[in-house]
Order: C-alpha cells, then structure tokens, then sequence
C-alpha cells in the first residue's frame, strides 16, 4: 500500500517489473495516464488508484482481472465467490460504467434497470 504518498508525478511503468503484485493500493497519489503498464501483472485481483489522474486502460487489464469464473475454475473450486476490485474515480470510473464483458451475463447485467 502507497495510498496518500507524494510521490512526483508519474505513470505507472514504475510497477510493470512486479510481475506477481496481486494488490496495489496506489490512491491519492500523482499517478496518471493508463493502467496499460500493468498489462503483465497477471496475478492482479485488486487495484485502488482513486484520486489519481490514471484514466484509460480498463482493456490492458490482465484477461482474468475480469473472468472470476474462469480463475475458480482453474483453482477447481466449485459454489464459492472470487472478486476482482479496481476502485477508480474520474474518466476511468466514467467509463468502467459502459465496460461490457464477453459471454458474461452478471458483467453485462444493466443494472440500471
């Protein structure tokens, strides 16, 4: 956790070589431009980068950041919950609204209804 550190401003390539994160706590900080960087993270089930100017990149995700159902199924549990947290403000938050995933009926849900 680096949440509410001064840290200069920055993207987010300074944690592309820590390929087994599974959590990174980064809100409040001067991060901006895309989550790209963590493209190889493909432990990650937790991101907090609120108040950041981070604010692309939901496609740079690892595949299974999404696809909770396909990580239990490789763990070979079966009737449990896995979740995946990115807490985001912003353009990113604006947009993670309109994010559609693939042949997923509880990602693709309008809940708005």
């Amino acid at each position: 956790k680096v949440t509410h550190n001064d840290f200069p401003a920055q993207d987010l390539s300074y944690f592309t070589p820590f390929i087994k994160l599974r959590r990174l706590h980064l809100g409040g900080n001067h991060f901006y431009g895309s989550l790209k960087p963590l493209r190889n993270l493909t432990d990650l089930c937790g991101i907090d980068i609120t108040n950041t100017d981070v604010d692309s990149g939901l496609e740079h995700l690892p595949e299974n950041f999404f696809n909770v159902h396909a990580t239990a199924s490789d763990l070979g549990f079966t009737g449990g919950y896995f979740t995946r947290k990115l807490y985001c403000t912003g353009k990113l938050a604006e947009q993670l609204r309109e994010y559609k995933i693939e042949n997923n009926p509880l990602r693709n849900y309008d809940w708005k209804a």
